[in-house]
């Protein structure tokens, strides 16, 4: 999650900070005191948080809100590498990768914005195509795009205003979805358990695992709920969060 979160010029400017590190140390380290030492701290903060994890019995969820207080960290090797190389553009070495970090941030940029306004669903090309993503990672893992989600059901035919709905939610706080569903005048619901007969469910691709089930039969809630996909919230092709029709002859 780490190495797929980050934007692709983050990760081209250590590969390079690691080449040139030598220049990089002999220019700086008179105008910045234990320069080496302070570089070998700020690497240690972020490493050393992820052995921790390798050795850890427990996983984190929810993406990398864990592991947020290293941004800063993370942030300050390109910093000195951008810096090194603009202040050294006349040496025509340098310019090549200082333009090609620029591009990559130009690039980062409009991916960035392009995800508006849900923004920390973020992930880099290292990821693969955008049409896998909700395959392998988690996106809205805070649901912050059911609002939106919800607010189209108005419009949409296949819900029928006239009969009390029954809805289900999988991978999301409820009583949010509750709230959302309350602001369309319209409709009449009541909300159900998603392993009773439901007739539509609010989900987003978050792993969804029973009591009953083996860790290695784990699924998303994308894979576990199939039918009639009928409203959905997409950005860069990738599904954050959808409402799906319940098949009737469904298991």
């Amino acid at each position: 999650n780490l190495i797929f979160k980050l934007p692709e010029y983050i990760l081209v400017c250590f590969i390079i900070f690691l080449f040139i590190f030598y220049k990089i140390s002999n220019n700086l380290k008179k105008s910045i005191k234990s320069f080496n030492l302070k570089i070998f701290f700020i690497l240690f903060i972020i490493i050393f948080p992820n052995i921790l994890l390798l050795i850890s019995p427990y996983s984190p969820y929810d993406g990398l809100r864990f592991f947020l207080y290293l941004m800063p960290y993370i942030s300050i090797i390109p910093s000195i590498l951008l810096y090194f190389l603009y202040k050294n553009l006349k040496i025509n070495i340098f310019k090549a990768p200082f333009f090609l970090i620029i591009l990559l941030i130009i690039f980062f940029g409009y991916n960035f914005f392009s995800l508006t306004p849900y923004h920390y669903v973020y992930l880099n090309l290292f990821a693969g195509k955008n049409s896998t993503h909700s395959k392998k990672f988690e996106n809205d893992y805070w649901g912050i795009t059911t609002k939106k989600l919800i607010s189209k059901i108005k419009n949409n035919e296949e819900f029928d205003t006239n009969s009390i709905i029954k809805f289900t939610t999988c991978g999301l706080e409820e009583k949010a979805q509750i709230k959302y569903l309350k602001n369309i005048s319209d409709i009449k619901f009541k909300m159900v358990k998603n392993s009773e007969e439901y007739d539509f469910i609010i989900m987003n691709n978050r792993i969804s695992l029973l009591k009953s089930e083996k860790l290695n039969d784990v699924k998303t809630c994308f894979k576990k709920f199939e039918g009639k996909d009928v409203l959905s919230i997409e950005r860069r092709n990738v599904t954050l969060s959808k409402i799906t029709k319940r098949v009737k002859n469904e298991n």
